[in-house]
């Protein structure tokens, strides 16, 4: 490339930087033309307790759903796939700053990824 990449390296197609290979098709956006996150990347697969983002296809954690923080962003491309407000006001009777575990009990987000088990589930 124009750049001189090493091997292991991906160069972004406008030449403005090189990025390590493994970022190609990481889903997260490195190069500023979007190079490196073609549209024929394979399409993620989200793991259990994971939600796949409608936009990004970035993998966010079940319990971010519908806690009025976008999680589906990445750079320069707007998701709220995470926040659609026709999945959450009908899933959820929580209040706003809680989210409802599997059973629909509600859980306040400060609780989420503390080390505890709030959920039963």
């Amino acid at each position: 490339g124009i750049l001189g990449c090493d091997p292991e390296e991906f160069a972004c197609a406008d030449g403005s930087k090189c990025i390590p290979g493994r970022w190609f098709c990481d889903t997260s956006v490195d190069c500023l033309d979007g190079s490196d996150e073609p549209s024929s990347c394979p399409e993620p697969t989200c793991q259990e307790g994971q939600f796949s983002c409608k936009l990004s296809g970035k993998c966010v954690m079940e319990g971010w759903l519908c806690d009025g923080e976008p999680d589906c962003n990445v750079s320069n491309l707007k998701d709220n796939s995470d926040e659609d407000p026709s999945m959450c006001s009908v899933n959820s009777t929580c209040p706003a700053g809680t989210s409802p575990c599997k059973d629909f009990s509600c859980l306040a987000i400060s609780r989420h990824c503390n080390n505890v088990l709030d959920c039963s589930d």
